[in-house]
């Protein structure tokens, strides 16, 4: 561990006791628990508060939460657990803020991701309960991944009568069920339609490949009329084609 290594504070009072905080509200450190709450448990953000965490696996020192690990591997859009730019830097806010021995501290604004990563693993989390927290996090989430992984390829009835196969679709589902803002969309997606959005509905079949296809080439002609008769018309100015000429 760094000396300048920092420490997010005590596990804060219950949510409904404290308002949810901002990072840079000058209200000071900020738990991990509730970092990660205030981005909604995403997995992106948990991989960024573990940036310097380490765990020693059969006499081996490997980082806890790992973009490379074999489970995590399976996950095609590793955009959706890469930790953002915007989030390391403000990670690096957040640690700094927690450590008040440094007399100067870190301006990420301009940084790149690999300086945020650098700065993150040299100064890494300190704190027992921020520490603790992560441990069992990572540890869920791994095991969560492992069971999916392990899983033999098999088949269930979905809709339309397609199947899944393989790891790919059931780790989409971890993922769907891990993060609040994807969650609540999971819970609510048998909720029966308005009556708004039946009357909005002209097809009740599932798109096909071909139908999505055809319905954007549809889109882009009719956009791309709308546009050159606009700028014939002076950019808006309108009365200047007759009708005759519309396209």
């Amino acid at each position: 561990m760094s000396s300048s290594a920092s420490s997010r504070g005590s596990t804060p009072p219950p949510h409904n006791l404290l308002p949810a905080p901002t990072i840079d509200d000058g209200s000071g450190p900020v738990s991990a628990e509730r970092f990660l709450a205030i981005h909604s448990n995403k997995l992106s953000v948990l991989f960024a508060i573990c940036i310097g965490l380490e765990e020693t696996i059969e006499d081996k020192t490997v980082p806890l939460m790992d973009l490379n690990e074999d489970s995590f591997k399976l996950i095609k859009k590793k955009k959706d657990i890469k930790p953002s730019l915007e989030i390391l830097r403000e990670e690096v806010k957040s640690r700094s803020e927690s450590n008040k021995q440094d007399g100067n501290k870190p301006k990420p604004n301009g940084w790149s991701a690999k300086k945020c990563t650098d700065w993150l693993k040299a100064n890494p989390i300190t704190g027992e309960a921020d520490v603790a927290f992560l441990f069992k996090r990572a540890k869920e989430i791994k095991k969560v991944v492992a069971n999916a992984t392990q899983k033999k390829s098999s088949s269930y009835a979905a809709e339309q009568g397609n199947k899944w196969y393989g790891h790919l679709p059931y780790l989409r589902l971890i993922h769907c069920l891990l993060e609040d803002d994807i969650k609540e969309k999971w819970i609510h997606r048998n909720d029966p339609k308005s009556i708004q959005e039946i009357d909005a509905t002209s097809e009740f079949a599932r798109a096909s490949p071909d139908k999505v296809k055809d319905r954007l080439s549809k889109m882009k002609a009719i956009i791309s009329s709308i546009m050159e008769n606009w700028e014939r018309s002076g950019q808006g100015d309108g009365g200047r084609i007759d009708e005759d000429d519309v396209i």
